[in-house]
């Protein structure tokens, strides 16, 4: 197992950022799209259904990929939040040469930003599901700033009732 300059230990699935995904073909149900019955070709994922804030999505994220920053989609349980920030991803032109680094953890989170640090890849923070990223040894402002400060873009998805709390 790889220690980052701080002397912390970085999770192995972590530690090439070049095995992490790329943009491009990065799979929906990876990303954490609900499995859906296969369909006549067998794809356990349907078609995406266009929906009406696509381009601000594929907007916000280009803003993102520039200055860094979060994006956030709020929704009620399996409304199709994860699939139209994926979609939202795989479509935003300004990520088409990233990776995608998705932790575990908020811990796994904060090594991974020093990750990002020291070798300065190119890539979007997905965090599905934000709420469990929302603790003390995770994303903090200090973790939030840093990725700004990289210009690392962040794409997150909150069930609304987590949001209102």
């Amino acid at each position: 197992m790889t220690i980052t300059a701080s002397g912390v230990r970085v999770p192995g699935y972590l530690q090439d950022p070049r095995r992490w995904p790329l943009v491009e073909s990065w799979d929906a149900l990876a990303a954490g799209a609900h499995r859906a019955r296969p369909d006549d070709a067998g794809d356990a994922v349907p078609p995406y259904v266009a929906r009406d804030h696509d381009a601000l999505l594929r907007e916000r994220l280009t803003h993102a990929a520039q200055r860094g920053g979060l994006v956030l989609v709020v929704g009620e349980s399996t409304a199709g939040k994860t699939r139209a920030a994926h979609h939202a991803v795989r479509r935003c032109e300004a990520l088409a040469a990233y990776r995608v680094l998705a932790p575990d953890t908020g811990p796994d989170l904060v090594v991974a930003v020093e990750v990002v640090a020291i070798t300065s890849v190119r890539c979007v923070v997905w965090l599905d599901d934000l709420e469990r990223f929302l603790t003390p040894d995770g994303l903090e402002a200090g973790v939030l700033a840093d990725l700004v400060r990289l210009r690392t873009p962040v794409m997150a998805t909150m069930q609304l009732r987590h949001y209102d709390t």
